[in-house]
């Protein structure tokens, strides 16, 4: 009996083992899909920043809707943009690749790079001098802060 306990408890110890390295070996991916829909506050702060004056934007400033959506599926992923503005609407979407360990982002179509960094479920863009060349897309990353969508 004394040597069967041993061999049970032995058993056990190497499972439990066994359950902890697997477990802390576990890291969260970044798949998913996060959105930015700045409010008109975030919008006139961000005009702000930008050195804009907001009084001429301020008779369409609530006609303004953005929604921003960024899917990440392992080493791909999608931006799609909508914008209505006095009624128009626009919508664009970009295929991305994405490499989660170094945490970048770039298109398909062109070498941009864009560092980002994921705390809890939101999602920014890294750094000052993001890599793009469009000046609207560069703004976007600069103030966008996506949020996971459960």
């Amino acid at each position: 009996m004394k040597h069967m306990k041993r061999i049970v408890f032995a058993t056990l110890l190497a499972f439990v083992a066994v359950i902890l390295v697997a477990c802390s070996s576990f890291t969260r991916s970044d798949n998913g899909v996060y959105v930015f829909e700045p409010s008109t506050e975030d919008i006139k702060s961000i005009l702000k920043e930008q050195g804009n004056s907001i009084e001429g934007a301020e008779l369409f400033i609530d006609q303004l809707k953005i929604k921003l959506t960024l899917e990440i599926k392992g080493e791909k992923g999608k931006i799609s943009g909508f914008v209505s503005i006095l009624g128009n609407k626009t919508e664009k979407s970009v295929d991305l690749k994405v490499d989660q360990k170094q945490k970048l982002i770039s298109s398909k179509e062109n070498d941009e790079k864009v560092r980002y960094k994921i705390e809890g479920d939101v999602l920014t863009f890294q750094g000052d001098n993001v890599d793009l060349t469009d000046e609207q897309a560069a703004l976007i990353s600069k103030f966008a802060k996506f949020k996971r969508v459960k």
